[in-house]
């Protein structure tokens, strides 16, 4: 059975947030482009993943907004990642629901 933990940015610690900024950096990108909600997911073949959503920016560097929607642009961003390269935080959250 896969898992599935869910997160906030906006429910971490400061030092917490500040860990997830430097590995969505390290993941390859900018932490302002990334939405505040997030997940950790790993299927049943044991394969880790995060699950982000990356805001669309329009050429002036501003958050696209779909006007039909009323609702900011974005993209799903999956990452096949390992648990070692994680902040430790995140390790210890996941463990916690097996």
């Amino acid at each position: 059975m896969p898992d599935l933990r869910r997160f906030d940015w906006t429910d971490l610690h400061p030092n917490e947030r500040d860990a997830m900024v430097e590995w969505v950096r390290s993941l390859g990108y900018d932490p302002k482009d990334i939405a505040v909600r997030f997940a950790v997911t790993r299927d049943s073949a044991g394969r880790w993943a995060v699950h982000l959503t990356r805001h669309i920016l329009d050429a002036n560097g501003s958050l696209r907004l779909d006007v039909a929607a009323d609702e900011v642009v974005s993209r799903p961003v999956v990452v096949e990642t390992d648990p070692a390269t994680w902040p430790a935080f995140l390790l210890t959250t996941t463990e916690e629901t097996h």
